[in-house]
């Protein structure tokens, strides 16, 4: 990877992590003092509308993060450990 590239992945990353934080920002306002159910059906289509998109932009900067490690020595999000999950450890 060039440090071209790595810059351009860098700026996007900090353009969707800013989204991110901003579209959080108005989903805790929505929520402000009030329970879920206590929203009104207009307030809830909002919070379904935020919470995807918050959602959305979330799983960009983890994507963008996976790239940018994939790069890095020893740093590969590509090969995770297998977990041993049988019941004789238990």
């Amino acid at each position: 990877m060039t440090n071209s590239s790595i810059e351009d992945l860098l700026a996007e990353h900090r353009t969707v992590q800013a989204d991110y934080h901003v579209v959080e920002q108005h989903v805790k306002d929505l929520l402000r003092g009030r329970r879920m159910k206590d929203l009104s059906p207009d307030d809830m289509a909002v919070y379904r509308e935020l919470s995807e998109r918050r959602d959305a932009l979330y799983n960009r900067m983890r994507q963008l993060e996976r790239r940018l490690l994939d790069g890095v020595p020893g740093a590969s999000t590509t090969s995770m450990p297998r977990l041993k999950l049988d019941d004789s450890d238990a």
